[in-house]
């Protein structure tokens, strides 16, 4: 007998009292009650759900989760919490990634921000509320380096290159480090407001892009004397901008609720991509099919979007709170997500 795995939320209305609705087409052959959640196996006879998206597997890490990111190969994850912990693990899919952590680097005083490997994935950079950078070795656990940083201005990270960090956060400064000699090697000043996103091209050698809290982005061009343009795309804060592959468009996450497609080379957005009902604090292309693009919400969900089709293809409705972020594995259709629930999980599209 063959069962389809679906994992739903009950809500609880009165003693022993559950409503369960499922189309009325549905038999259910088995409910096993574990803490908070319904586990519910049904009978042969449902061959495929209108869905697409797969639970590969979740991990509860019973604290708020702000960050996540793989390495380039994909052969590492890492999570930033609020704990003032980082834990790393190994992203073997064929087994359970709960028993491959590797790490759990702590110390972050006051809690994670942000995590992120750099080009080669041998070092994480990790940034907290204490105003430090911290950078670790991945491959022997030990600390590389601490840079410290003026009052919040190490909010968001993003790598150039191996070794040249980037920081961006108060009065819209960009900083950029090189973690080997622990120096700061230039300061770029953007507009003198709070910068809450950073990202950099694919090709590091060309743009470095800055959101702010005013929607305002910025694009640092090395290719032209580090000169910076900016641009008024969003009515509310940018959280987040990700380069497509051949570093000619951005997406970016706002407040406003939207997300964005913005073309570098005429300066313009293409499109606005409209549908959550809550600030959009994350968005990330798929590496290896760029018309696929997600992004995760204060409104608990994380989407899938088909920029071909101007549309969301998928809605993931599996977190319990905010969703912090939600990124690609470099080489498959996976999807990582992180909640204030607690939650990692690890989502298929397939």
């Amino acid at each position: 007998m063959y069962y389809i795995f679906i994992r739903l939320y009950i809500v609880y209305l009165s003693n022993n009292l559950f409503i369960l609705i499922f189309n009325q087409l549905i038999i259910i052959s088995q409910i096993q009650l574990i803490k908070k959640h319904i586990y519910i196996y049904l009978e042969k006879g449902i061959k495929q759900l209108m869905s697409s998206i797969v639970q590969k597997e979740q991990i509860d890490l019973q604290e708020c989760i702000s960050s996540i990111d793989f390495s380039p190969s994909g052969e590492y994850v890492a999570v930033g919490l609020i704990d003032e912990s980082v834990k790393v693990w190994k992203a073997d899919f064929s087994q359970d990634i709960s028993k491959q952590k590797l790490h759990s680097f702590e110390g972050h005083m006051m809690g994670v921000v942000d995590v992120k490997f750099n080009s080669t994935g041998n070092r994480l950079a990790v940034s907290s509320l204490d105003s430090m950078i911290r950078v670790w070795n991945v491959d022997d656990g030990e600390k590389v380096c601490e840079l410290q940083c003026n009052p919040m201005e190490n909010w968001k990270l993003a790598f150039r290159d191996t070794n040249t960090l980037l920081t961006a956060g108060e009065q819209g400064k960009v900083s950029e480090y090189n973690i080997n000699s622990k120096s700061l090697i230039i300061t770029h000043q953007t507009r003198d407001i709070f910068a809450t996103a950073i990202a950099s091209s694919k090709d590091n050698s060309k743009f470095v892009a800055i959101g702010n809290n005013d929607g305002q982005l910025f694009i640092i061009n090395y290719t032209n004397n580090k000169h910076i343009t900016t641009s008024n795309y969003h009515d509310k804060k940018i959280r987040s901008i990700c380069f497509s592959n051949d570093d000619m468009k951005l997406l970016t996450a706002s407040d406003d609720g939207s997300a964005k497609l913005i073309d570098l080379t005429k300066n313009e957005a293409i499109f606005t991509f409209n549908g959550h009902s809550g600030n959009v604090n994350c968005v990330d292309y798929c590496p290896i099919d760029e018309k696929l693009f997600v992004t995760c919400s204060y409104d608990q969900t994380v989407k899938v979007w088909d920029i071909n089709k101007k549309s969301c293809i998928e809605t993931i409705k599996f977190h319990q709170d905010n969703v912090w972020a939600a990124k690609f594995h470099p080489t498959k259709k996976i999807i990582g997500s992180v909640s204030d629930d607690g939650l990692l999980a690890f989502h298929e599209l397939k």
